[in-house]
């Protein structure tokens, strides 16, 4: 070992250094086989919660974990183990019986072994858990009838629309859960679906949403299933006859023409069904008497086929005479 100039090299210097590397060494591994214990707080899930029964009192979000062992797997452990969250099994909990049969006691040190397992402690031994016990407060269940409503967006192909009303099933669910949850609901909605250029129907089974504020709703079903009608529509042409309503007596009256040809768009199937009887054509007189300047009365469409869609007139409104009846 060379100096700068002035110092001297002195061999004894070098072995005590050396000397005391290697007795530190020997003392910390002498520290750290030594066993210890050292807490740490993990943030916790619950699974498995009775779905009847909705919790009325805040579990813990975190458990203090006491571990014991060596220093160097305490060490190991700090350093190499992944933080993550702890889930609790809370099927496990026994419930009181009389006045106290809906408090539920849920002792964690009989999960010693699953949250060793999840947090991977190898060596490692849990000495303790805080809180040993969480004891939970259950609700009395509230049920109520709710109507379900489908949430759909639905965009036909070219000449293809509804050719009847969408079925779904169930119409009306019964849910169950906290009352002040329940309380702020009044349909179960399905989650939205959208659909595309449909040119066939179909039957989709589609989920129904929970809002993620009613933490404790349970549905006694997951989904619901909507029946779409569609099929391709054609043009139809009817001449239906006209109805004169409002009338004043002592007046008569009379249309020209009687008869108006009504048009819509009909599904191909029920094409040949389509027959005057199923449209209303209504001329309303009521607005008009023997000293009536208009020479034209309009016409309304009260009645047209379920199934049809975009009916229309021609034309939409009609001459008329109106004579005054003879007395006897």
């Amino acid at each position: 070992m060379k100096f700068s100039e002035g110092i001297k090299s002195n061999p004894r210097i070098v072995v005590f250094f050396i000397c005391l590397l290697i007795s530190s060494i020997f003392w910390l591994f002498t520290i750290l086989s030594k066993d210890y214990s050292q807490t740490e707080k993990y943030p916790v899930a619950y699974k498995n919660a009775p779905a009847s029964r909705p919790i009325s009192k805040e579990l813990p979000d975190t458990l203090l974990i006491t571990f014991e062992g060596t220093g160097m797997n305490l060490l190991a452990h700090h350093w190499f183990s992944v933080p993550g969250k702890i889930e609790v099994d809370l099927g496990q909990m026994r419930f009181g019986e009389g006045e106290n049969e809906n408090i539920g006691i849920l002792n964690l040190n009989l999960q010693q072994g699953q949250i060793a397992e999840q947090l991977n402690t190898g060596p490692l031994k849990i000495s303790r858990i805080f809180p040993a016990q969480v004891n939970c407060r259950f609700e009395i269940p509230y049920t109520r009838i709710l109507p379900v409503k489908p949430l759909l967006q639905l965009d036909f192909a070219d000449q293809y629309n509804l050719s009847g009303e969408i079925f779904f099933s169930p119409k009306k669910i019964m849910v169950r859960g906290s009352r002040p949850e329940i309380e702020k609901l009044d349909t179960i909605y399905t989650e939205v679906v959208s659909l595309k250029k449909l040119h066939t129907g179909g039957n989709y089974l589609i989920p129904l949403a929970i809002p993620d504020a009613c933490k404790t709703i349970v549905l006694p079903c997951k989904n619901a299933l909507v029946s779409i009608p569609v099929e391709k529509f054609t043009e139809a042409e009817v001449d239906c006859p006209i109805e004169v309503a409002g009338v004043r007596f002592p007046y008569n009256i009379k249309l020209f023409p009687e008869k108006v040809t009504v048009s819509c768009q009909i599904p191909l199937s029920k094409f040949r069904n389509v027959k005057p009887s199923d449209f209303r054509v209504v001329a309303d007189a009521g607005n008009i008497n023997g000293k009536t300047s208009s020479p034209l009365l309009s016409l309304s469409i009260l009645k047209s086929p379920a199934f049809s869609r975009n009916c229309r007139m021609e034309p939409n409104a009609v001459e008329f005479v109106l004579t005054k009846q003879q007395l006897p």
